[in-house]
């Protein structure tokens, strides 16, 4: 078994972990007020402003175990069998992927589905 940490970006780090400070702000802010509905809403934009992010940043790795490739990233995971990997190309997409830098690479599989950008 190998595991590989994910590439990162430190403009994209650095720019994850501003937004994620800037919602903790304004999420203490709302919450300041005590009402149920603020505090609430502040919980809802500190967990998918701040932890989110934050928490896919810093957990995602790629596992090759057996025959399989497993991609993780916070709550997520992906398997692919190797075997059914056609094909490996250089991709740039960082909105639609589990890595956080451009250096990415495209997996298909299984008649050209693709599974995933990787970047390690």
């Amino acid at each position: 078994m190998e595991i590989f940490s994910s590439k990162i970006d430190i403009p994209l780090f650095v720019f994850v972990s501003i937004i994620a400070f800037l919602n903790l702000s304004v999420a203490v802010g709302i919450a300041r007020s005590f009402s149920v509905i603020n505090i609430a809403s502040s919980l809802l934009l500190f967990v998918f402003g701040s932890v989110a992010p934050l928490w896919l940043l810093l957990s995602t790795y790629y596992v090759v175990k057996d025959d399989n490739l497993e991609i993780m990233s916070g709550p997520f995971s992906w398997s692919v069998s190797l075997g059914s990997i056609e094909k490996v190309l250089e991709a740039e997409q960082p909105l639609c992927s589990p890595t956080f830098s451009r250096d990415q690479l495209a997996i298909f599989y299984d008649s050209g589905k693709e599974l995933t950008q990787i970047s390690v």
